[in-house]
């Protein structure tokens, strides 16, 4: 019976230290979950906050390339307007050789005619003198 009595001590002593460990086990797993259900939430807070700034980048970009499209169709406006002026110009400039080409083209013409008439009537005044050589002689 002694050996019983020592065996359902130790028996007793076994499961009060089992009893004692499972406790410390069941702390162990709540603080684990504890810091698990910590971490996940400063994951997620990270998370957000990542996805905020690239939110915040991707306006900002987008904002950019707004405004670089708004400065491109600006300068490109410009650059068909000057475009414009400078085909205006050479068209009056076109449109001014072309009047100054008539002009002397009408020029060349009268002096032709005046070159022709003159010589008729030199050839006239010759022939006449001629004739009237003969007649005399």
């Amino acid at each position: 019976m002694v050996i019983r009595d020592v065996e359902q001590e130790r028996l007793s002593r076994l499961e009060g230290t089992y009893e004692q460990v499972d406790r410390r086990l069941d702390g162990m797993q709540r603080t684990i979950d504890g810091l698990r259900g910590e971490m996940n939430s400063r994951f997620d807070g990270l998370r957000g906050e990542v996805n905020s700034r690239l939110d915040g980048m991707q306006q900002t970009i987008d904002g950019l390339r707004g405004e670089m499209n708004s400065r491109l169709d600006g300068m490109r406006s410009e650059m068909n307007s000057r475009l414009d002026g400078m085909q205006q110009t050479i068209d009056g400039l076109r449109g001014e050789m072309n009047s100054r080409f008539d002009e002397l083209n009408n020029r060349y013409n009268t002096l032709v005619i005046v070159m022709v008439a003159s010589w008729v009537t030199l050839m006239a005044a010759i022939i006449t003198m001629f004739v009237t050589f003969l007649l005399n002689n």
